[in-house]
């Protein structure tokens, strides 16, 4: 085989395995993002839930200390 056709496949092999890495890193930010929103989501969710169970304690408060009108 020629050198130079010997040296333009180690070429192309590299930039296959470049492209492929780059593929993987991004499967991986992706997942690592994903894993974050999830994260993210939960506590909303959470704090979703704290802040109607307080509103609903508070209106419970409220209407039973509020004077009713005859």
């Amino acid at each position: 085989m020629n050198h130079w056709l010997a040296e333009e496949l180690m070429w192309l092999a590299c930039a296959e395995r470049e492209r492929e890495l780059k593929a993987l890193r991004l499967v991986v930010e992706v997942e690592k993002l994903r894993t974050n929103w999830n994260i993210i989501a939960r506590a909303g969710l959470k704090l979703s839930d704290w802040l109607i169970t307080t509103g609903e304690s508070l209106r419970k408060h409220y209407e039973k200390t509020a004077p009713v009108s005859p």
